[in-house]
């Protein structure tokens, strides 16, 4: 892999669309190694709060480079509970126009949910893991049609909202 710190990585993750069609849909979304680092930062700060509460938290800010398209028009179909990388020279022709695109921020990953300009139906993404946001983050070029079943670097680990140090102590 080559590093550019310069080229943002396109990522297609497939949509669970509510209400249900026969149309599948998915969110691009744009990261360069900047917006990766940032989301990092926040899966750590969620971590910390989470190892420190009887609660689960996430963050949801909004994201602004994502849109929703119909999955026929990629280059490369994602698998149901997966992502893949799409060429850097990809480009949206048509998109379904969004009211908002916001991430959900856990710790260890990250999953969108967007809405249509309508407010007609809500589509919610497949989540993206902590190994393939610090490659984008440290600039390395992912290779086209790359996706979690390819990327070597992948984690392997228990349900990540069970490995949080609050789990590990014995129960008084």
């Amino acid at each position: 892999m080559t590093i550019d710190f310069n080229k943002p990585t396109l990522i297609a993750v497939p949509g669970v669309r509510i209400p249900a069609s026969d149309h599948p849909l998915a969110l691009v979304i744009t990261l360069t190694p900047a917006r990766a680092e940032e989301l990092l930062r926040d899966m750590r700060h969620v971590t910390k709060l989470a190892n420190h509460s009887s609660r689960i938290f996430k963050f949801c800010p909004f994201e602004s480079q994502a849109a929703i398209m119909a999955t026929a028009d990629l280059p490369y179909q994602p698998q149901p509970e997966d992502f893949v990388v799409l060429p850097p020279d990809f480009r949206i022709t048509e998109s379904v126009p969004t009211h908002y695109v916001q991430a959900d921020i856990f710790p260890w990953s990250v999953c969108w949910t967007a809405c249509d300009q309508t407010e007609s139906f809500i589509v919610s993404a497949t989540e993206i893991s902590a190994p393939l946001l610090q490659l984008i983050a440290k600039g390395e070029i992912i290779q086209p049609g790359t996706s979690k079943h390819t990327l070597t670097t992948r984690f392997t680990g228990t349900a990540v909202f069970l490995n949080l140090s609050k789990y590990r102590e014995p129960l008084r």
